[in-house]
């Protein structure tokens, strides 16, 4: 299921993210290749934090970033750069009807320096604002300050996204981005139609759930060549939401697989597009849902996974771009999405919060002080 905005139209075609979205779902579908539970994740939230910390990184460091998210040079994250400001950070808060929020910030230790030129990019770039905090005496109430402001900014939906321990007195910086929407359904489903349904489980077995339902035009598309799925586009008042769905009553775990090899990006992109589409008279029963994992998600090792491990090594990692020094690296990436489907629209939010720790040096032998 995809939540589409007009204004990614241009953008969700290019290569930069489509295989960043395929490389982030293939490394989670891999650690649950039986999809036994639900992945719910936000690309587009995790890319944001990572293409400001592509900003402020250098040499190694820079180029599994780049790796990491696809890019092929930094002429590619000027484009990057210029799609964040422009069509996220910017394009979001238009409208009359705002139903779409995206705050950044950056939760620095209280008289810690950053350079004025990192601090002036992803400002004027990304909107993010500094906010200062004291780590060395009350490392826990920091912890409490950001994921209250991630709250807030997400209306309520995305609860303690940092755990407990998380956040220590070597806490040194938090680079932080929250994504809110509200969607009202361009024709809402009747309350009275909502009726038990069969659905059926992975494994085979059925249950009876709720399902919306409704008869109406809707732009329809049936996908072969290997896929074997249907995708209907389902219109909210401003944006729509794209729903997959495998004709096999199995097929899902099988789709994904093929979705997310390398070679699928035309049909991943396809599918996003409105390429191979015609409008239909559907009949339409669409659960009534809410996904969201428990707690929220370690992106560390993933991400390590993915071809960026110096950013997480003390004795490797170079966001000098940042400080001017190499004093950092990042200890944990955590990352929560939540979505709600109900009658009238749907509701979603996603958060991603990047750690940094000092670097710092142990004295296991003699030195010499001058």
């Amino acid at each position: 299921m995809f939540c589409k905005l007009p204004i990614y139209s241009d953008f969700l075609g290019e290569k930069q993210f489509i295989p960043f979205v395929q490389s982030i779902y293939s490394k989670l579908h891999q650690n649950d290749p039986g999809c036994a539970t639900n992945c719910f994740v936000s690309p587009l939230s995790i890319y944001s934090v990572l293409t400001q910390l592509l900003a402020g990184s250098e040499k190694n460091t820079r180029e599994e970033i780049l790796r990491t998210l696809k890019l092929e040079s930094c002429q590619a994250l000027g484009i990057t750069i210029q799609f964040v400001c422009e069509h996220i950070t910017l394009g979001l808060k238009g409208g009359q009807a705002t139903d779409i929020t995206q705050a950044n910030g950056i939760f620095l230790q209280s008289g810690f320096g950053i350079l004025d030129s990192y601090s002036r990019s992803v400002e004027e770039h990304f909107g993010a604002s500094s906010i200062e905090v004291d780590y060395v005496k009350n490392p826990d109430d920091s912890r409490h300050t950001i994921n209250q402001w991630i709250e807030n900014q997400t209306n309520g939906k995305i609860k303690e996204l940092l755990p407990d321990g998380v956040i220590s007195s070597q806490t040194t910086f938090v680079l932080t981005s929250a994504l809110y929407f509200k969607g009202t359904w361009k024709e809402k489903f009747a309350p009275a139609a909502s009726k038990p349904a069969k659905f059926y489980l992975l494994n085979g077995d059925e249950m009876d759930i709720t399902m919306m339902q409704s008869r109406r035009k809707l732009r329809f598309a049936q996908f072969e060549n290997g896929l074997g799925c249907r995708v209907v586009r389902l219109p909210f008042e401003r944006h729509e939401m794209i729903i997959v769905l495998p004709n096999a009553n199995n097929g899902l775990n099988p789709l994904l697989q093929k979705l997310l090899e390398p070679s699928q990006n035309q049909s991943l992109h396809n599918i996003l597009s409105r390429k191979g589409y015609h409008e239909a008279e559907v009949r339409l029963r669409l659960p009534k849902f809410k996904l969201t994992k428990g707690s929220s998600q370690d992106l560390k090792a993933t991400l390590c996974s993915l071809g960026m491990p110096s950013a997480f090594d003390a004795s490797k990692a170079d966001f000098s771009g940042i400080t001017g020094r190499r004093d950092l690296h990042l200890s944990a990436m955590f990352h929560k999405a939540v979505i709600e489907v109900d009658e009238n629209g749907a509701e979603a939010a996603a958060a991603t919060a990047a750690v940094a720790n000092r670097c710092c040096m142990p004295i296991n032998m003699p030195q010499d002080f001058f």
